[in-house]
């Protein structure tokens, strides 16, 4: 049965220690026979080798019979030149051989290791398997002379740059210098003055046809910037935006583009990316993306980004990797998994990870919703590498993953989450092309996202503005069960969509300054401007929602207007309007202004509303002697406002929040996904001694095969690193306790599910089955053994029981 599109395996070529056919031979039979419990789910399968740094492609002459400068190393190359900063420099960390005597690798070697995998792929297992070669910007993998010695012209950032210390890195739209040297594209030479991307392109199109390539990768951000390490960057230096032209920046970066696909028109291009977010390339860089998309110049969007074992920051992982995806340049998207390391000594899912799946879980709980209404999920599933920094092929690896992975499939969203993003991706690109004064709004909102899901706001789901008003206008129904989390940059007839939305019953939280905001969203809030105030301010909170189990420090509140969309100007338009609740306010000397607020009128149908103002708790400060990688957070002596939308989530039912030993500790990540009828919730705990307390509309939800204490409405858990739970069943009961839930077989015959909840007490109790089952659910009694009946709710899809004691069996 097919479940995904294609499974793609990365590797080095460090597993072909011997180059004989024969041992080639044993080594792709080890790689499929391995993996082949998840490539036979597949449609198509890919091998995408790292051969080297994209030099080989580079330097090719069009000689089988050359030798390659292939990746053989341990550490950083290229260290006598001058291009590293910080501890990559040291003795210990310089690159070494692999292993004693490597084998000579030839272009024609690297051709048949490509044939040997097709021919096995297709003759022994059945697959359909297709090779992609990689070209990577920077100097790390493997020596080259051509980037750093024979044309350091095409390199980017470096020790001194505008921005400070930045990784060295090639720039794509960058012209080369004329030589005399032989290559397959120009055996005479290259021209002075010849564009990068032609000359790439045409040494592409040579290299992967006689190779036997059936497309290319490009890695670590090439193609969009050559600062994609750094969140400061072209247009951004750390104090000011706009320090470069977007409508010069942007053609560069598109000439490249249009230069490669038509000097390599023959071969599909995949790409890695920055480490960064739609919004945050855009604002840094002047990454032109929607053109790029609507240019077909990738078949598919950038993989979510491995930089989330490598510095704890998952909720940049994923707010990139939604940002990305809520518009797409072709038909499918891709999830891209990080076991092992070929170059370094990291392998993430034996040290970093330490054998959890929860950057499986987490990513691939997230869904897109299309402009045709339909959930969708990754189609493209990749592993960066399936080989070690020894060349290693342990067995271990896919005999561990493969199970999380299929059971991500089998769990996958189907339906909105509780909260769907309305990705503003048109309206960033309005705000480069016609207001680029206002980029500072376009760096705040990825950022402030970025900051609330890590700090526990369940959203996985998204959705662009353009589709948004697509689904509107047709299926208006399709958003009844969620929250729409909406910035306010959104645009008038987005605007209009929302405002329909609200009337008709639906409910919103939006995040953002309500300056450049349509004034019908300001006048739904009840809200307008003032003088703005920035700096140091108090902030007025109601009642922790948070347990502290510590002495906790007053906490001071600053407001950064360069990173934060500017100063607060917000107050009450109307402060005697009776459907207004205040719910935050800041103050700085008599100056007040209102930070978060709810309100809900009568004539709106049940429908809601919620807003926050939100700031970027973090300074840009550079360093002399080190890249600026991330943002340096305040730290716990300021409280961090984006833990106000998981705060302003209580307002809608859905309380979450955590138990914490002190101010420092690290508060989990988690997103809640609907399957089936079904709530997923899967998470991330990076400090294993905070709890968890969850309340929803229904109750608190009880995880199948977990056991929590029921207070009320909510439900307090002590749950492990890796969060991956399903849930059907919510209990209120007034007598605290802890609940038990254990899955049963699914007696009798006939039966697929048998769920048991233990300890009940004066309960009620909602139950959530699949659709296609809530007439046949049954539900016995223990110990009387006796079915009981409950209320039907078909309009959502549950079932209530009152006054439960004891033991209860649900069924279906």
């Amino acid at each position: 049965m097919t479940e995904v599109g294609r499974i793609v395996l990365e590797m080095s070529l460090k597993p072909f220690k011997k180059i004989d056919q024969p041992s080639i031979a044993a080594v792709c039979r080890k790689v499929l026979q391995d993996w082949y419990p998840l490539l036979k789910i597949a449609k198509e399968c890919s091998i995408l080798f790292w051969i080297a740094d994209g030099s080989e492609i580079l330097t090719w002459k069009g000689d089988l019979a050359e030798p390659v400068e292939w990746g053989r190393y341990i550490g950083f190359c290229n260290a006598d030149k001058g291009l590293y900063i910080e501890e990559e420099r040291t003795t210990d960390r310089v690159a070494r051989y692999y292993m004693d005597n490597p084998p000579v690798i030839t272009y024609g070697v690297i051709k048949e290791i490509v044939a040997a995998f097709k021919q096995i792929a297709a003759e022994e297992y059945g697959l359909i398997l297709t090779a992609g070669a990689t070209f990577d910007p920077g100097p790390e993998f493997a020596h080259s002379e051509f980037k750093y010695t024979t044309h350091p012209e095409i390199i980017g950032g470096g020790i001194d740059t505008k921005i400070g210390p930045a990784f060295a890195m090639v720039n794509a739209w960058s012209t080369l210098r004329g030589d005399q040297n032989c290559y397959a594209a120009y055996p005479e030479g290259i021209p002075d003055g010849t564009p990068f991307g032609v000359f790439l392109g045409k040494q592409s199109q040579s290299f992967l046809s006689a190779l036997g390539f059936d497309y290319i990768w490009f890695s670590n951000g090439f193609g969009f910037t050559h600062f994609p390490w750094t969140c400061l960057g072209e247009n951004f230096d750390g104090t000011r935006f706009n320090t470069a032209d977007y409508q010069e920046q942007s053609a560069k970066i598109l000439s490249f583009w249009r230069q490669f696909k038509e000097n390599c028109p023959d071969f599909p291009v995949e790409v890695r990316g920055t480490n960064f977010g739609t919004g945050m390339d855009l604002a840094k860089d002047c990454v032109p993306l929607k053109e790029l998309y609507e240019g077909g110049f990738m078949r598919a969007p950038a993989c979510n980004s491995p930089w989330g074992p490598l510095n704890n920051d998952y909720g940049l992982e994923l707010v990139g990797h939604m940002s990305r995806i809520a518009e797409l340049p072709g038909d499918v998207y891709p999830f891209r998994f990080y076991p092992n390391d070929p170059w370094f000594w990291q392998n993430p899912w034996w040290d970093w990870y330490g054998r959890e799946p929860f950057d499986i879980y987490t990513v691939m709980s997230v869904a897109r919703l299309s402009a045709d209404g339909k959930i969708e999920n990754p189609e493209i599933i990749e592993f960066l590498t399936i080989d070690t920094e020894l060349g290693e092929l342990n067995e271990l690896c896919p005999l561990e993953v493969i199970p999380h992975i299929r059971r991500a499939l089998q769990d996958k969203p189907n339906q909105l989450g509780i909260l769907t993003w309305l990705y503003p991706f048109d309206e960033y690109f309005t705000i480069a092309e016609t207001s680029p004064e206002r980029m500072d709004l376009v760096f705040f909102g990825d950022w402030f996202v970025r900051g609330a899901v890590n700090n526990g706001l369940p959203l996985n789901t998204v959705v662009s503005t353009r589709s948004f008003k697509k689904v509107w206008g047709g299926q208006p129904g399709l958003f009844r069960d969620t929250i729409l989390f909406v910035p306010t940059v959104i645009d008038e007839s987005c605007w209009q969509a929302v405002e329909e939305f609200v009337l008709g019953g639906g409910r919103v939280m939006f995040y953002g300054p309500l300056d450049t905001a349509p004034a019908g969203m300001r006048d739904m809030l009840n809200i307008e401007l003032a003088e703005g105030i920035d700096g140091n301010m108090v902030m007025k909170l109601p009642p922790e929602r948070d347990q502290y189990l510590c002495h906790r420090d007053n906490q001071g509140f600053y407001h950064h207007p360069l990173v934060s969309g500017g100063a607060i100007r917000e107050v009450v338009a109307d402060p005697a309007d009776g459907y207004t609740e205040i719910v935050v306010t800041v103050e700085q000397g008599s100056a007040e202004r209102v930070y978060a607020l709810t309100r809900q009128c009568p004539a709106w149908q049940g429908g809601k509303i919620a807003w926050v103002r939100g700031s970027n708790p973090f300074t840009l400060r550079r360093k002399a002697d080190e890249e600026t990688r991330l943002p340096e957070q305040y730290g716990p002596w300021y409280f961090d406002a984006t833990n106000l939308p998981r705060y302003l989530l209580g307002h809608f039912g859905y309380e979450i929040s955590h138990v914490l030993p002190s101010q420092t500790s690290k508060r989990p990540l988690l997103l809640v996904s609907r399957q089936d009828n079904g709530f997923y919730i899967s998470g991330y705990k990076p400090d294993m001694t905070v709890g968890i307390r969850l309340s929803f509309p229904d109750g608190a939800p009880i995880f199948i095969g977990k056991d929590a204490w029921v207070e009320g409405s909510s439900a307090f858990y002590a749950l492990g690193r890796t969060i991956h739970d399903e849930c059907r069943i919510f209990v209120r009961q007034s007598e605290a306790g802890t609940v038990y839930s254990q899955e049963q077989p699914p007696f009798p015959t006939g039966r697929q599910r048998m769920i048991r909840l233990t300890n009940l007490k004066e309960a009620a109790v909602a139950i959530y089955p699949p659709l296609d089952k809530l007439d046949t659910t049954e539900i016995i009694l223990h110990p009387e053994k006796r079915k009981i009946t409950g209320q039907l709710d078909r309009e959502k899809g549950m079932i209530l029981l009152e006054n439960i004691t004891g033991v209860i069996d649900v069924g279906w």
